[in-house]
């Protein structure tokens, strides 16, 4: 497949790059970055803000086919190709020297994704030792690693991917929740912890919240909108005062999507808008390509027949073309998801992404 970027945003920052221009992709049948590192021996959710979700529904005045309106919960979206992870792993006690290879693992090859995907720093600064204070994900954990150890020649580790991808992206999951809880316990408790906060927690948390939203077909509601900066410069730069200001104008925009309901009158208008301003923000930033065609496909997808498995190619690539818009979006994210993303993290939230257009709503 070509890796130039088709022409179907011109002229603002086109979001469907090829993955190598966000740097070399770790891919599923290349895992020497976990197999090196040292062998290891033998809350999920959270509440939702806004109203019923549309699940992707439509009405007459776009076109659109009708679905049902069931919210879709994160867990399905979690199965991916539709397998489910295995069972929990039996509770264990994990050595010093094992706990020191999971830290190992976490910090190179998750936290710096999650940190790329939510926009923060938090998972690398804090969230270690968050994951090591919690015994059931370090156990899930644990057996993910065992998995990927596994010699990939091994007719057991093909025949058991599926399953692993799905217990790797509950994993990723996991992991992402931890912020929720510390931020849920430093606003709600009263006894604020000032480096948790400065180093991100409530933001990382927000922006999840919202993701999430994004891909289960939630809303959200007005008085749930992330706040801006604070104004100050970071280490003195105007440069990065300047762009903190458009990465939380970035994730406000997605939340300013969210809130915006379909029988609304001018919603369609006010969808647009919102969509160009997001789109005028992604920056050749892979988490903001995908999030924004993700954004497009829950807009899109219920215009388009056969979407996603059955719709036809568009004939054309002009930018207003809904099937041309459609079809940008859903390349990148099962390119993204199908291993061209550059971390495990954004590689299995795409792959839910991809999940939700099938799942029954």
């Amino acid at each position: 497949m070509s890796t130039t970027p088709p022409a179907s945003f011109p002229p603002l920052p086109p979001h469907s790059l090829s993955a190598t221009s966000y740097g070399a992709p770790i891919i599923d049948d290349d895992r020497e970055k976990l197999e090196s590192a040292p062998s290891i021996d033998p809350a999920l959710g959270g509440e939702k803000q806004g109203g019923d979700s549309d699940g992707g529904a439509t009405d007459g005045r776009y076109g659109q086919r009708p679905q049902s309106t069931r919210r879709i919960k994160i867990e399905e979206l979690l199965c991916i190709d539709g397998v489910p992870p295995p069972p929990p792993a039996a509770p264990s006690i994990l050595s010093d020297e094992n706990r020191q290879e999971l830290k190992t693992i976490y910090n190179t090859a998750y936290a710096p994704g999650m940190d790329k995907f939510l926009d923060t720093h938090w998972f690398s600064e804090r969230g270690c030792d968050h994951l090591m204070a919690n015994s059931v994900l370090c156990d899930q954990f644990t057996m993910l690693i065992h998995r990927y150890a596994m010699n990939s020649q091994d007719p057991v580790f093909s025949a058991q991917l599926a399953i692993t991808k799905s217990l790797e992206a509950m994993v990723v999951w996991s992991m992402l929740c931890l912020c929720r809880k510390v931020a849920q316990t430093t606003t709600e408790s009263g006894e604020v912890n000032e480096d948790e906060v400065k180093d991100g927690v409530v933001d990382a948390a927000k922006r999840l919240e919202i993701f999430e939203a994004l891909i289960t077909g939630d809303y959200r509601s007005d008085d749930s909108a992330p706040q801006g900066p604070d104004g100050s410069k970071p280490n003195g730069s105007a440069l990065l005062g300047q762009l903190k200001s458009k990465e939380y104008e970035f994730w406000r925009s997605i939340h300013a999507f969210l809130t915006i309901k379909r029988e609304n009158e001018n919603s369609a208008e006010a969808i647009e808008s919102t969509l160009a301003t997001t789109r005028s923000l992604l920056e050749n930033r892979e988490n903001r390509d995908v999030i924004y065609s993700m954004m497009i496909a829950r807009h899109l997808g219920g215009q388009v027949p056969g979407f996603p498995d059955s719709m036809q190619a568009p004939e054309t690539n002009d930018e207003k073309d809904v099937h041309a818009k459609l079809a940008v979006a859903r390349r990148l994210l099962e390119e993204e998801s199908a291993g061209k993303g550059t971390n495990q993290v954004v590689l299995r939230l795409c792959g839910a992404a991809c999940r939700s257009w099938s799942v029954k709503r």
